[in-house]
């Protein structure tokens, strides 16, 4: 995760913090409907990222569609 230009990083931030703040939403709805964060729903801990809108990959498990 870092610059979105850097060709070192497999993952960039997101466009806007508005956009972070409706996806840290669905995450927040998606475990109070019950679904088992794997990994990642959260934003980094690295100082560095902390300036850009970035948000860790996220996985779940037992999520179903409704």
């Amino acid at each position: 995760m870092g610059n979105g230009l850097d060709p070192e990083s497999e993952s960039g931030p997101m466009v806007s913090a508005a956009h972070r703040s409706k996806i840290e939403a669905y995450v927040a709805s998606a475990q109070e409907q019950g679904a088992r964060l794997v990994a990642g729903g959260r934003r980094p801990d690295d100082p560095e990222l902390q300036k850009g809108f970035f948000y860790r990959p996220t996985l779940f498990a037992t999520a179903t569609a409704r």
